[in-house]
């Protein structure tokens, strides 16, 4: 058997089992987006670096950071509760994806939501609450020590004009004493020592702050730059590509079926029969006629003279492959059409008895036609091979037919044939194989 005859036994055989593994393969899909249904997703935009991203690689690890921060539980909690929704916080992490728009530190942050105004609130709250995160985590340290430093700036300052004007109040003193003829001391010497120490400090702090706020004033500072949307887009379910993978995986699933109970229960068809048997295929029937139907296919009852002619017989057994099959009408057929000269004897294999015609003896001059439908199971054919070995009859050929069958009846002539019973039991050594 090659591999053309194997595809179209399985697909001749078996298309239904694969066209239902078809429709199951199909309808999963199916039957998953109508109990999800349809879904939204809305999107903000922000950024979170303390600097701006140089390269794919680096808004890469940008945005697996906000994505860190957008799947935790507190941060998903506020952001829910700061949006108005009551969602599981949970749930909701599944459907939350950020990804860089390009290589630059842009992020683009994404919630899918059943709810279209659910998603926009949760994606503006959840972009707004990162961004307050990150703040914190880049900038608070850097934002409290400025704050501290402008503090120490003040004081320093204060400290400054205090000394400044103690100064004033001693230079002052200093000049009424000596203008009273009194002779006093130099009293701005230890006062221009403070002030010389802490115009000192003054000036260190301002130079810290200047420092710290060149470093603020160069970092990304995290922002949300696009929160606009109001309502979520139908996020497109990619149903048709399901369905096509489906039916695809459900024709694989079928074809592997159905190639398993060909191998397990081989089948054949009626032109692998006729070369199963080396005979030839004398013709194709739509049906089986009933008795007193005309045949109307001469060419049938020629090729079937011409090969009983090449096989050197004069009668021949129509013998139905098929169980519970009658072939009385297919014979009283051939035989009104034919010549008259060749005896047709129709036979059952699954009854012990010649149903239709009188007991007859079998004749070294009579083969045998196989009658088989459209499929033909192998198991069918143990009983054809041992009547042909026991009866030493040839097969000439076979006739095939498509449709329902006419059915034996279990009431018509169940006399057992006296001839046949007798051979078969007294007939006990192997005869050749069947013979074109």
């Amino acid at each position: 058997m090659d591999l053309n005859e194997a595809a179209q036994r399985i697909f001749k055989f078996h298309w239904v089992l694969i066209l239902l593994a078809v429709m199951v393969g199909v309808s999963i899909p199916a039957l998953l987006f109508g109990s999800t249904g349809a879904s939204y997703v809305a999107s903000s935009r922000l950024v979170i670096g303390a600097e701006d991203a140089r390269d794919g690689q680096q808004a890469n690890a940008l945005a697996d950071t906000a994505l860190a921060l957008a799947t935790s539980p507190a941060v998903l909690s506020e952001a829910l509760g700061a949006a108005g929704v009551q969602r599981d916080p949970s749930e909701v992490a599944d459907r939350v994806r950020v990804e860089p728009v390009g290589s630059s530190g842009v992020l683009q942050l994404s919630v899918t939501d059943p709810d279209p105004g659910a998603s926009a609130s949760i994606a503006n709250a959840l972009a707004a609450v990162i961004v307050q995160r990150r703040e914190a985590a880049v900038l608070g340290d850097s934002e409290a020590l400025l704050a501290e430093t402008d503090a120490q700036i003040a004081t320093l300052t204060q400290t400054v004009t205090d000394i400044e004007a103690a100064a004033d109040a001693a230079a002052r003193a200093a000049a009424a004493a000596r203008a009273r003829g009194l002779v006093v001391g130099d009293p701005l010497q230890a006062i221009t020592l403070r002030h010389t120490q802490a115009v000192e400090q003054l000036g260190r702090a301002q130079e810290q702050r200047q420092a710290l706020a060149q470093t603020l004033a160069q970092a990304v500072r995290p922002a949300v730059i696009d929160a606009s949307a109001t309502r979520g887009s139908v996020v497109e379910s990619g149903l048709r590509a399901r369905l096509a993978l489906g039916a695809l995986l459900g024709l694989i699933v079928g074809i592997a079926l159905a190639a398993t109970l060909e191998a397990w229960r081989p089948t054949l068809g009626p032109a692998a029969l006729a070369r199963h048997l080396g005979v030839p295929l004398l013709g194709r029937l739509r049906r089986l006629p009933a008795r007193a139907v005309p045949l109307h296919d001469k060419w049938l009852v020629r090729y079937v003279a011409l090969a009983a002619d090449g096989a050197g017989v004069r009668s021949f057994e129509l013998v139905p492959v098929a169980p519970h099959v009658d072939v009385t009408g297919l014979a009283e057929s051939l035989a009104a059409e034919g010549d008259g000269g060749r005896e047709i004897v129709p036979v059952a294999l699954d009854r012990p008895h010649d149903y239709r015609l009188p007991a007859r003896s079998y004749q070294p001059d009579t083969g045998i036609i196989v009658v088989a439908p459209r499929k033909v199971k192998t198991a069918w054919l143990a009983n054809l091979e041992r009547h042909a070995r026991l009866t030493r009859q040839p097969v000439i050929g076979v006739i095939s037919y498509r449709g329902k069958a006419p059915t034996v009846r279990e009431d018509e002539n169940a006399a057992l044939d006296p001839l046949l019973r007798p051979t078969v039991d007294q007939d006990s050594a192997p005869a050749a194989a069947i013979t074109s």
